[in-house]
């Protein structure tokens, strides 16, 4: 059985969407048609970051030029230009989470600059989750720089002053960024924008053409699923020197499945200037760009494809942008990280027709079509079914191909993605939430190989010259080489080369100016010397993925112990433990033995330092180990804050507690068991709602599992 943690992505997994000249391309690593291509060549692929333990290096760094700290949560896009380094982070200067941050940083050291600090909104987490990121790409034309923020903001910077001063020694409040205008999609336009978990997939990067902007405002559904403004646009059309709305379309109506958080394509294609935008109805619709008239719209999902929250859905949102390559769209469908994996649908598209160019039709048992809808559109047990249009763009697609002789069966499938593709020399590179980097021929959709990451796929991948950079959530950057050939792009199977970078990596990396830039959930690392590009590269034995860590509140901690009904003979596990705040609390408040379970090495040392400091070392165990191989055998209390994807998958280690043990999950569910309670409680350290749920062994399955 496959282990995976589960995390929740991006941030809005797009790249900067803008008019460039070619003189640009070179400078940012990709261009307008959101393909991650560089012109540049002769990237690095050996390097080694620096690591510390108990305040000593013991690990120096390697081919690293510079590194930035940028907080305890990073999603956002990287941008380089006029040697200014732009990424989207969280505020945390204060010691708490303070809302979103746009940081820019000086390309030459690292040294930041400047940040624009987007607040925390009051309404709660389905608007603005805790620890949530800045999470697209600044588009930037000159001295101008528009961005979408976590409070749902458009923003327009005149960042001239900053231009100008960026080599000042001595800066001041003169030098900063000046704000131009700013629109607010929920108080001025009415939207509901449903943040997501942990917020990954947040917000758009807008897009331009000429003197206008497009964005995608992020209107979705309530908590309880429901829609609270179908009214509301889904697309801007903005001026962008004012930020008025020309035009905007709500195509998706009430059929939102969940939110929208993709970006939008411009480009010139056939005799029309197209805005290509996925949007919350899972269906792909091209806009005339000046006047906003629909063009064409293609449904991303089988019309008989079935909505439900929680997991192994077959109908899909989509959360990648679309890539424009030699006049085709290219686009997978997948389905929030949080709900686990699901099955994946990567199109080839023909963007020149018009009207409805889905594969398949939706009809009644008369032939006469069906109207859209939400969860399902052709109930078979109704009569209804799905027929093939004659008016399709499709020109391919690839959701499952035969296994390749030894090979899992999992890689032939395409599984949901949330992440761009990426095509150079009519070869196309996909990632999925499963794991597997896929390669196939663009122009057929043959699949030539694929390999399993073992750990979660956000970022989208790079190639420069012949080499596909492809990070992953375990924290190591993998590089093929550009071929449909397996033993050229591999070694033995593997990789020509894997470095690790320190932590999860969310954003997509990028070369720019001799430069490769990394994001970490932690650090922007600027990774150089070329000289070193022909060597092997730094191995590491692949271990689980290194989840996103977000704190439950101190206040919350205790509850879950005091439903856990914890008495001094308890031994608890916390699986994921983060900085120890659970094990450390039932050890000093109970005296009850404690292990932690954690496999991000910073979080281990830091927790290890809490414990020393708190005098519990005979009491506290935190264990640099993968949770799937704990021995539950003599655990009576588990706490967990996992996806229920990851809960799912730790089902047979909880069926080794003891009888009578209790589980204590914060906030997701184990799929397909029922709990003995769940408690909603008031955080009164953040003042937010958090679901407290008690399982008992043995696990008693909900009805019809």
């Amino acid at each position: 059985m496959r282990h995976h943690r589960f995390a929740v992505l991006l941030f809005c997994v797009s790249f900067l969407p803008t008019e460039l000249s070619a003189s640009d391309w070179p400078m940012l690593g990709r261009d307008r048609t959101h393909n991650a291509v560089s012109f540049e060549a002769n990237a690095p692929i050996s390097w080694q970051v620096e690591r510390q333990q108990n305040g000593k290096t013991v690990r120096p760094a390697q081919n690293v030029k510079w590194t930035a700290d940028l907080g305890p949560q990073t999603y956002g896009e990287i941008v380089v230009s006029d040697g200014l380094v732009w990424i989207g982070t969280v505020e945390h200067r204060a010691g708490k989470d303070g809302g979103g941050a746009l940081v820019c940083l000086r390309e030459e050291d690292g040294k930041e600059l400047f940040r624009y600090v987007a607040p925390r909104r009051k309404e709660g987490r389905v608007l603005d989750w805790p620890y949530s990121s800045i999470a697209n790409a600044p588009l930037i034309e000159g001295d101008r720089l528009w961005f979408t923020t976590n409070r749902w903001d458009v923003v327009c910077l005149d960042i001239g002053p900053l231009l100008a001063s960026q080599d000042k020694p001595n800066r001041t409040p003169a030098d900063d960024p000046v704000l131009v205008w700013k629109i607010n999609m929920l108080d001025d336009l009415g939207i509901f924008a449903r943040g997501t978990v942990m917020a990954i997939c947040h917000t758009c990067s807008v897009a331009s053409y000429g003197d206008r902007l497009y964005v995608i405002t992020g209107n979705g559904v309530d908590e309880a699923d429901q829609m609270p403004s179908p009214d509301a646009p889904s697309l801007l059309c903005l001026d962008k020197h004012t930020g008025k709305v020309l035009w905007s379309d709500n195509s998706p109506g009430e059929n939102i499945l969940y939110g929208q958080w993709s970006s939008p394509l411009v480009a010139e294609i056939g005799k029309y200037v197209q805005v290509i935008v996925p949007q919350g109805d899972s269906w792909i619709r091209s806009f005339e760009a000046l006047s906003g008239e629909l063009l064409w719209e293609f449904d991303m999902n089988f019309k008989e494809a079935k909505w439900v929250r929680g997991g192994r859905r077959n109908r899909n949102i989509v959360l990648a942008a679309p890539v424009l390559y030699k006049g085709r769209i290219y686009i997978a469908s997948g389905q929030h990280p949080i709900d686990g994996e699901s099955e994946g649908r990567l199109v080839c598209l023909d963007p020149t027709m018009s009207g409805d160019i889905s594969s398949e039709l939706a009809v009644n048992g008369d032939g006469n079509k069906l109207p859209h809808r939400r969860l399902q559109a052709v109930d078979p047990e109704q009569g209804e079914r799905a027929i093939p249009n004659p008016n399709s763009g499709l020109k391919w697609e690839f959701t499952k191909s035969k296994p390749i002789p030894g090979e899992d069966e999992g890689l032939s499938e395409m599984h949901g993605s949330v992440s761009n593709v990426t095509i150079a020399n009519d070869i196309l590179i996909a990632c999925d939430f499963y794991g597997a980097v896929h390669c196939l021929n663009v122009q057929s959709g043959k699949r030539y190989w694929s390999y399993d990451a073992l750990s979660q796929l956000y970022a989208s991948p790079l190639v420069v010259d012949d080499k596909i950079y492809v990070p992953n959530e375990d924290g190591d950057v993998m590089v093929f080489r550009l071929s449909g050939d397996p033993e050229i792009a591999m070694h033995d199977g593997e990789p020509v080369a894997v470095c690790y970078v320190g932590s999860s990596v969310y954003s997509s990396p990028i070369f720019a100016n001799g430069t490769l830039y990394v994001g970490t959930r932690k650090e922007l690392i600027a990774i150089g010397d070329t000289r070193d590009s022909d060597v092997s590269g730094v191995r590491l034995k692949r271990r689980m993925p290194r989840p996103i860590f977000v704190p439950t509140p101190h206040d919350i901690v205790r509850e879950m112990l005091k439903l856990a009904n914890l008495t001094s003979d308890d031994t608890v596990v916390d699986l994921g433990s983060g900085d120890g705040r659970i094990v450390i609390t039932a050890a000093k408040e109970y005296g009850c033995q404690s292990i932690g379970y954690e496999i991000d090495h910073a979080l281990v040392e830091e927790s290890r330092l809490a414990v020393r400091k708190a005098g519990l070392t005979k009491l506290v165990k935190i264990l640099d180990n993968d949770m799937f191989t704990a021995d539950l055998s003599k655990t009576t209390v588990a706490t967990t804050f996992l996806y229920s994807g990851v809960l799912e998958k730790m089902i047979p280690q909880f069926a080794k507690m003891p009888v009578g043990s209790r589980i204590v999950a914060h906030h997701f569910e184990i799929p397909g068991i029922k709990p003995d309670r769940v408690v909603d409680i008031e955080s009164l350290e953040t003042g937010q709602a958090h679901r407290i749920l008690i399982y008992t062994t043995p696990l008693k399955p909900t009805m019809g599992e």
